[in-house]
């Protein structure tokens, strides 16, 4: 199916048992649940966690999941006072999360083009490397490699580079700007398809460079959610279609979108 017949399928609320909570870097933990396995999760997916004493919910990118088992995997930043009481859990707790949600990567897409031989980029900034790290994890397992480009605040938020590492060559920026690494790596030639996510300067630095190099580039926003599903509009966001412009929901019809086509203004 091309990219932009977006198919959404109805989440359920479903049981999450903390298995593991394990420190990554500072302000950075992983966070590992047992759910059903099964479930037709893709990177680029997320949950809507419900957390006790919060009238709403968390929305977190999926890093990881097992099919088989039915281990799913998030990374969350202690930066606020959800994330704070998410990071602080204790193993066995149960929660509730509505999953699966968004419209993810189209990585069916992304492995024919590799079957092709041709170069994928992927470029990530800080805890936008949640759903990236799920991309390469599912091409790694299929046997494809890719060029990663990682950025990060400094070397204390440094974390899960090895796991990029094992699918593909590895840069790696810190306390700079992922996007300065990538004129170095252009004069050797340009990707086929680069996937991204990270903060909002980042994708717009991105966009600018994707745009005068013709590059095709998806990526994945971080937004304020409210409803995770569509209907409190809190996370539009302003996306061209043709000759005008239109307000989409990261949740719903993203939170992947064609980067070309999103307005940062």
């Amino acid at each position: 199916m091309p990219y932009g017949q977006r198919a959404y399928s109805a989440p359920l609320d479903r049981s999450l048992i903390l298995l593991s909570r394990t420190s990554l870097a500072s302000e950075i933990f992983e966070l590992t649940f047992q759910t059903e396995p099964g479930l037709n999760l893709i990177p680029g997916h997320f949950v809507h966690l419900a957390l006790e004493s919060f009238p709403l919910r968390r929305p977190l990118s999926v890093a990881g999941y097992e099919s088989g088992s039915g281990v799913l995997t998030l990374i969350v930043q202690d930066v606020g006072k959800g994330s704070h009481a998410l990071c602080g859990l204790e193993p066995r707790t149960c929660l509730r999360g509505l999953l699966p949600l968004g419209t993810p990567f189209p990585m069916e897409r992304v492995m024919q083009a590799l079957k092709e031989g041709r170069q994928v980029w992927v470029v990530g900034g800080g805890i936008g490397l949640a759903p990236l790290l799920f991309c390469v994890w599912k091409l790694g397992e299929a046997g494809f490699s890719v060029v990663n480009f990682l950025g990060f605040r400094d070397k204390e938020h440094v974390f899960k580079v090895r796991e990029f590492q094992d699918c593909g060559k590895t840069l790696v920026s810190i306390g700079g700007f992922v996007t300065d690494l990538l004129p170095e790596a252009l004069r050797e030639g340009s990707p086929d398809l680069l996937l991204a996510c990270g903060p909002t300067p980042m994708l717009r630095a991105l966009q600018k460079i994707c745009a005068e190099h013709k590059i095709d580039a998806l990526a994945s926003l971080e937004e304020r959610m409210g409803c995770g599903i569509g209907a409190c509009l809190v996370c539009s966001c302003k996306v061209q279609k043709r000759a005008s412009f239109d307000y989409q929901r990261v949740c719903k019809d993203g939170p992947v979108f064609d980067l070309a086509e999103v307005s940062f203004e």
